[in-house]
């Protein structure tokens, strides 16, 4: 039951943590970065490479080359328009003594590359590229697929089949990738969701951080500081506690609603979208969503309780931060295996992780998002979140009654386990 007195932390800490302007900037710019970065790493794949330079690609027999010169020249996205081409008869015999007298070009950057066809190449498929820029993947990703386009058209012309044909068998197959439900709908999944997925897992990773982060540095300041002397004059410590990490997941929660409001608009249609996502098709289900709160509301009162216990643990802010280290995996590794789970969501490690403590506050929704989830993982995410939240309530708060006046040197874990027996 709340008290007057833990009402009075409470409204004090969400005062102080929402009209801050930590809270205020983080809540402002992290979207905006996020953006930022997303949009940005799409402009720098979208752009066609401006580079000017000189390609010399040699074939030891002249009908490959004459293939490989004609396919580059009617390709849509032809490398004439970034390079001059040179397309030269050499042998095997004779492809190391072209390497030497170009060499000063090649390491100057003058020619980008030599490429090297040998007539083999039409029953291994097997070409030689040589450049001082070895890691073009853009330059090598554009040469591979037209010179297999010309490889297979020239093999397949060998054999008498027609030009169209060749383009048919060169042409890779398209996969209509599609989400079968349990409505038994077919919706279609070309990225949305994805997005969706990975945007939860940054939201609730960042939040979780920028929340629980500066909740330990304010209870360490009060104890250095010795303001918590006072304030336990007229509150006991659980009060205190109980206080500080309510205002903290309530500023915790309008944070996660303010960013969640925009990413509820987008995928309702409701707003506009970047170029880059109008082709997206998004589903997200109110469960998702309830889920989703109701997953965000005990994972940060579980890691505020973590931070704060930690942050009454030490008498400087020095040593808490070089300490944080073991406590900063709990988030780290459920982050990293969130991305892991987009790939393949119904995997072994994603469905293991998702109903583990502490990871499953980031997984699940993940996982959620891609693929339709069985309902009693949902009742073991909650009921393993649940627990885990009372057992680190219990343990976070002996060690922060019995630490936060306490003063001397630096604990270690030998004394955090004798405070956890202590009665």
């Amino acid at each position: 039951m709340l008290n007057f007195r833990t009402r009075a932390i409470i409204k004090r800490e969400v005062k102080q943590q929402i009209f801050s302007k930590r809270f205020i900037f983080t809540t402002i710019a992290l979207p905006f970065f996020l953006i930022l970065v997303f949009g940005l790493q799409f402009l720098f794949l979208t752009l066609e490479d401006d580079t000017q330079g000189r390609l010399l690609i040699l074939s030891d027999q002249q009908e490959t080359l004459n293939s490989v010169q004609l396919v580059i020249e009617n390709d849509e996205n032809s490398l004439v328009e970034n390079f001059s081409l040179e397309f030269r008869l050499s042998d095997a015999e004779n492809l190391q003594q072209t390497i030497e007298q170009q060499r000063s070009d090649i390491l100057s950057g003058e020619i980008s590359g030599l490429l090297y066809i040998p007539a083999q190449a039409l029953e291994d498929k097997r070409i030689g590229f040589y450049s001082n820029n070895a890691g073009n993947q853009l330059l090598l990703d554009g040469l591979r697929r037209l010179v297999n386009e010309a490889i297979v058209s020239q093999f397949v012309a060998e054999l008498g089949i027609n030009v169209s044909d060749a383009d048919f068998i060169a042409q890779p197959v398209r996969i209509e990738n599609n989400r079968v439900t349990e409505t038994g709908n077919l919706q279609s999944s070309n990225g949305g969701q994805q997005l969706v997925a990975v945007s939860f897992t940054f939201l609730l990773y960042f939040s979780l951080l920028l929340i629980s982060a500066p909740a330990m540095a304010a209870v360490n300041e009060e104890k250095v500081g010795r303001v918590v002397e006072i304030v336990l004059a007229s509150v006991s410590a659980s009060e205190l506690m109980a206080g500080k990490i309510i205002g903290s997941a309530i500023a915790g929660f309008t944070q996660i609603l303010i960013w969640f409001i925009p990413l509820f608009l987008i995928i309702s249609g409701s707003l506009p979208v970047m170029i880059a996502l109008i082709d997206f098709e998004i589903q997200l289900g109110l469960l998702v969503i309830i889920y989703f709160m109701l997953n965000y509301i005990i994972g940060v009162l579980t890691f505020l309780s973590i931070f704060s216990a930690f942050g009454a643990m030490f008498d400087n802010p020095q040593d808490a931060q070089s300490s944080l280290f073991p406590i900063m995996l709990l988030v780290i590794i459920p982050f990293i295996l969130a991305f892991t789970v987009v790939n393949n969501p119904a995997s072994i490690i994603g469905q293991v992780s998702s109903m583990l403590p502490f990871a499953s506050i980031l997984v699940m929704p993940a996982r959620m998002v891609l693929i339709d989830i069985p309902f009693w993982q949902f009742l073991v995410a909650i009921a393993v979140n649940i627990l885990t939240l009372f057992v680190v309530i219990l343990i976070s708060g002996k060690i922060y009654r019995l630490t936060i006046l306490l003063s001397g040197k630096r604990p270690g874990w030998k004394e955090v386990w004798k405070w956890l027996r202590y009665t």
